[in-house]
């Protein structure tokens, strides 16, 4: 009689757990009849970049899409990337070596910063996974690269011409600054023509600009005040014995940052400022 009751317990155990296994494998087959092709092989299509992304179904419905769409279009971005890379190639090669490895690290940098236009296609979803596809015509992803070159190459334009006149003035740090900012106005634009019409010469304006870089900086000096001193060990040195001033060949340079390093201990302040006289 004991071993009755015990089997006829053991029977209604185990029938739960059998009906939920075939539950489960029912809703395999189902989601097998119904999981669209893009799930495991990425569409193929001259004309659209596409990105699919997947994320485990953890937390909120909204958290887990989201990272499924950054997923996506992190996908979709570096099919890009790898487009830009082949299509520059060439170009590099006609380049100088440290151009080419400048242009090519930008790329890199920006390659997914002007991700637009890209369209939400479908979503599809298991028990454990969703899975969200999107797509870019490449043909809108150019015209927008184009619309976006256009204003960045009049304003990397009206910079460079502030930073020669402030260069003419001999406003160094000033003209510095907009010569960089010429290269970051057109950073994400480095595998392009950048070249416009100033004065009637043709002006490339992230070459010209990286020149003139290295040109104000290599034209800076510091002189001293005094080359030798005459001092017993550990004399202090007084305030205004030593000074040290900032010029070019045009005058004195002023708001210019400068660092001192001293070998022979600790220094309070190693870097300054230029001052209107160009005093350190």
């Amino acid at each position: 009689m004991i071993k009755v009751v015990v089997l006829g317990l053991m029977c209604l155990v185990l029938l739960p757990s059998c009906g939920s296994l075939a539950g489960k494998r029912k809703r395999a087959a189902e989601y097998e009849l119904n999981r669209p092709a893009w799930v495991t092989s990425r569409p193929v299509n001259a004309g659209y970049y596409y990105g699919i992304g997947i994320s485990p179904k953890k937390g909120s419905v909204m958290y887990y899409e989201d990272r499924a769409k950054e997923r996506a279009l992190a996908d979709m971005a570096g099919q890009i990337n790898s487009s830009i890379q082949t299509e520059t190639s060439y170009y590099k090669v006609e380049d100088n070596a440290g151009v080419r490895d400048y242009i090519q690290s930008r790329i890199n940098a920006s390659s997914s910063e002007f991700l637009e236009g890209y369209e939400y296609l479908e979503k599809w979803e298991d028990d454990n996974h969703v899975y969200v596809f999107y797509q870019l015509s490449k043909t809108l992803f150019t015209q927008l690269k184009a619309k976006r070159k256009a204003e960045a190459l009049k304003n990397a334009e009206l910079k460079y011409l502030d930073a020669q006149k402030m260069e003419l003035a001999n406003e160094v740090m000033p003209a510095i600054t907009a010569y960089a900012e010429v290269i970051d106005a057109l950073s994400g634009f480095m595998d392009t023509d950048n070249t416009v019409l100033l004065a009637n010469q043709k002006v490339d304006l992230i070459l010209a600009s990286r020149y003139q870089l290295q040109a104000l900086i290599q034209t800076l000096r510091i002189s001293v005040s005094s080359t030798k001193l005459l001092l017993t060990p550990l004399e202090r040195v007084d305030e205004g014995v030593l000074t040290y001033s900032l010029s070019n060949d045009k005058g004195t340079v002023q708001d210019v940052p400068v660092r001192f390093v001293y070998s022979g201990g600790y220094l309070s302040t190693d870097i300054v400022m230029s001052d209107e006289k160009g005093l350190l």
